[in-house]
């Protein structure tokens, strides 16, 4: 048992679930232990008890100790999560942000890439559920503190995804308006072209 808890720093999922099943045999083989106990004489019994009481000592020791490393382990892997996703959206983002800088080509065009634009909106909003979920649990993790040492990176991560998804949603709105804006003036244009032949 003492090695076990030497070893406890370095756990990964597999050593939790097979920590797990070696502490179920310890706690059925003190378990049978206590049984014995009971049927034995009182001179042999206080000797046991001293021995079982040891051992049930450093059984829950190892129990407490093992379900905190456990907790670790867990909240390790959902920060892990989280900085994984957060950089998926933030490189998502930063992808719809390069859309949004692309200029109106040829005016003839203008219709179709209005189309797309509205396509590229609704892609937006489409996604922002998963934005937000991914923020939310960034903002979770950093409230139950479960971030260990970490909390500056998932902060970080937590204050880009918004500031990135506001200038998104800006980017966005601009370059509408840049469409609508040239929109109009093509329309204008055939008028006076139209006005001018006829």
């Amino acid at each position: 048992m003492e090695n076990m808890a030497a070893n406890m720093d370095e756990m990964t999922v597999a050593d939790c679930k097979k920590l797990d099943q070696l502490l179920g045999v310890e706690e059925e083989r003190i378990s049978r232990v206590q049984a014995v106990k009971e049927r034995i004489s009182s001179s042999q019994a206080d000797l046991l008890e001293v021995k079982t009481d040891g051992m049930s000592s450093k059984f829950t020791g190892l129990k407490k100790l093992q379900e905190e490393k456990k907790k670790e382990l867990q909240d390790k892997i959902s920060v892990d999560n989280f900085l994984n996703d957060s950089d998926e959206v933030i490189q998502w983002i930063n992808e719809r942000l390069e859309q949004c800088n692309v200029k109106p080509t040829e005016l003839g065009n203008l219709q179709a890439e209005i189309q797309d634009h509205q396509t590229f909106e609704t892609e937006i909003g489409a996604s922002q559920e998963r934005v937000q979920a991914v923020v939310g649990e960034g903002n979770r993790l950093l409230q139950e503190e479960r971030c260990g040492s970490r909390d500056e990176p998932v902060m970080s991560k937590v204050n880009e995804i918004g500031d990135k998804w506001d200038e998104l949603a800006m980017q966005t709105e601009r370059k509408l308006c840049v469409l609508r804006t040239s929109g109009l003036c093509t329309s204008s244009t055939v008028s006076v072209k139209t006005w001018r032949c006829g």
